[in-house]
């Protein structure tokens, strides 16, 4: 193609030229545009905010409305038509700018619109020098036309009148009361806050802050100022209202048992605070927990476990296990007077918490439960009665062989709260000079129980005395106090002594002289008796049935023969005495000692069993007023006296 097109390559430069004025004019319309939409929501948005004070949902409403209407109106008006002048994405065609600047110059449109048909068609054919020709002569032709002339710019004046009179608005409100526009449109920028509207009076809360521990109880202080004091305050609290209680100028509601954060406002007549929220700080509390006792092994018990109650009675030496389950709680402690300290119980969950205390007294302890937002913590008190170990107790009889002096029996029982571990004779030898030179001890076969009986028997004569010395003995139990130690209990302690050969020959003597005494007395006495039943059996052989006189005089002479029974077996236990001494101490001669065992036995035959048996069948017969059977017993009796008196 060798065709010159120069007039052509001018008119598509004229052309292009044109759309971008054509762009140009759309950028300036549509600013003007959105001036005049910014200032009229503007001026509407702040002058019906300052009307009706509107709360902070509608504000926030018309904030984003104004900003979002605002952004789109410079999307379509401003930037898109920027981006065409830019050539950025799709423009107007050429044959579009040649129809609109066809509408401003007639006799131009045709020839526009040909040239660039036949250009089209050129670039098709293979033959186009002619076309070429043609389009270059008809592009002459028209290349002068003044195209930019078709966009007036001017023409936009007309559009001003919608912008002038919404700025005249805003300018004058500025200049004569600029604090309506301003108030208001810091209240529609603030669209997070409630506003209260100007009102002849305002409501002042007078608490420093408005926050209250979970299940407190809050008192709500209002103080109302302004030209007049309503006599009616209010509060709206979920839709319900509830008067304050008035106090001068001041009104107070009282908040009980807050749970949850509460939403409020204050409210007289048509005077209305800003919405208020009571912030509730939650509360550490213990939902639940338990203790778990361990008790010491040797007590017996099975172990415990209490659930929600800290108040414990438990065996001194258990351990305790705390476990608790607190919600709302950064740390939980707790003190124990006993040491006066505090410890930290282990966390080993968000609302886990654990302590281990072995316990030896009693105890009196807090748990107190914090949070960080509570700068005061919580607690309660809880005691712990520790039952301590008591003593084991022993109790012991002591019975004295009737035979032989030397020998003891003894009986007795021992008992404890837990159990006894084990009982013993012990037996402390001192000489003569009362030095302990020995210490013996016996153990006892028992079974171990709570309570045990046992049973025991000692000779002295094992421990081989010298004359003068002497023992101290008693008994000793201990129990199975597994925490402080076996503990022990003894009975009283007893003594025996051995007496010197001096103390014995003293004693001999002293047992002699008592069994001359009472034997004298015995016969003398013995001789009365005899006379006295002699004569009332005479007097029964007269009568034919005894009267009650007789068988109270045989009463008393049956009496007195038990009295002399009596001191007959003194007289026998000292004469017993003296043998079992003389063997221990010295050695009689042979005559000597069988003289003593002749009185010996002829002591047994005074006391025998078949004169005891005579006197109760006499009183037998004498309550049944057996007369002939009565004065046969008492011939035998007045034979048996004869005969112990000859002894």
């Amino acid at each position: 193609m060798n065709t010159d097109l120069n007039n052509y390559r001018i008119l598509i430069d004229k052309l292009d030229k044109f759309i971008r004025r054509y762009y140009i004019n759309k950028i300036i319309r549509g600013s003007i545009y959105l001036i005049t939409l910014v200032i009229v929501l503007f001026l509407v948005f702040s002058l019906l905010e300052s009307q009706f004070y509107f709360n902070k949902t509608i504000r926030k409403f018309i904030f984003y409305g104004f900003i979002f209407t605002s952004i789109a109106g410079l999307m379509y008006w401003v930037v898109y038509p920027l981006t065409k002048y830019f050539q950025l994405g799709k423009t107007i065609s050429r044959e579009r700018a040649a129809i609109i600047i066809g509408d401003h110059f007639s006799d131009v449109q045709d020839k526009l619109l040909n040239v660039l048909q036949l250009y089209d068609q050129a670039k098709v054919q293979q033959d186009n020098e002619l076309l070429f020709a043609g389009i270059d002569q008809k592009s002459e032709k028209i290349k002068l036309v003044p195209f930019k002339s078709a966009i007036n710019f001017k023409k936009n004046q007309k559009y001003l009148k919608y912008l002038i009179p919404p700025a005249l608005i805003l300018i004058a409100i500025l200049l004569i009361a600029p604090g309506i526009i301003e108030s208001s449109t810091s209240r529609i920028i603030q669209n997070d806050k409630e506003f209260e509207q100007p009102a002849p009076f305002h409501f002042k809360i007078l608490n420093d802050k408005l926050e209250i521990v979970q299940y407190e109880d809050l008192d709500l202080m209002v103080e109302v100022t302004g030209d007049y004091v309503p006599s009616d305050v209010y509060i709206d609290i979920n839709d319900f209202q509830y008067r304050l209680q008035k106090t001068g100028n001041k009104f107070v509601y009282h908040f009980k048992n807050v749970q949850k954060p509460v939403e409020f406002h204050i409210f007289s007549g048509k005077v209305s605070s800003k919405e208020y929220t009571l912030e509730v700080i939650p509360k550490p509390l213990i939902t639940e927990f338990k203790i778990y006792a361990d008790y010491p092994s040797y007590t017996g018990q099975r172990d415990d476990v209490f659930e929600n109650t800290g108040d414990l009675v438990v065996p001194e030496g258990s351990k305790l296990r705390w476990e608790f389950k607190a919600i709302n709680t950064d740390s939980l402690s707790l003190f124990f007077n006993s040491d006066n300290n505090f410890y930290k119980a282990e966390r080993k969950s968000e609302n886990d918490y654990v302590f281990d205390k072995k316990v030896r007294e009693d105890e009196f302890y807090k748990v107190f439960i914090l949070n960080k937002r509570i700068g005061k913590p919580d607690s309660v008190s809880y005691s712990i009665n520790v039952i301590k170990d008591k003593f084991p107790v022993i109790n012991m009889e002591q019975f004295r062989d009737s035979v032989d002096n030397s020998v003891f029996y003894f009986v007795g029982d021992a008992s404890d709260d837990y159990g006894i571990l084990s009982v013993t004779f012990n037996v402390k030898i001192y000489d003569t000079d009362g030095m302990e030179k020995d210490f013996k001890k016996f153990k006892i076969d028992i079974d171990r129980s709570n309570n045990v009986s046992f049973k025991y028997f000692f000779d002295i004569k094992d421990l081989g005395l010298k004359p003068g010395e002497f023992i101290k003995y008693y008994f000793e139990t201990f129990d199975n106090d597994g925490v402080n130690g076996p503990k022990s209990a003894r009975t009283g302690m007893l003594e025996y002594r051995k007496p010197t050969e001096e103390e014995f020959e003293k004693k001999e003597n002293e047992n002699e002289e008592d069994i001359k005494d009472n034997l004298e007395k015995i016969l003398k006495e013995s001789a009365k008796v005899r006379d006295k039943l002699k004569r009332l059996r005479e007097k029964l052989l007269q009568k034919k049935n005894p009267e009650w006189q007789d068988k109270k005089e045989l009463e008393k002479l049956l009496k007195k023969e038990e009295e002399l029974k009596k001191l007959l077996e003194e007289a026998k236990k000292k004469l017993d005495e003296n043998l079992k001494n003389q063997e221990e101490f010295k050695k009689e001669s042979q005559s000597i000692l069988e003289k003593q065992e002749k009185l010996q036995k002829m002591f047994e035959e005074s006391l025998s069993k078949e004169q005891k048996d005579l006197l109760e069948k006499i009183n037998e017969m004498m309550e049944e007023l057996q007369k002939d059977e009565m004065l046969d017993k008492m011939e035998e009796m007045s034979m048996d006296q004869k005969q112990v008196e000859k002894q």
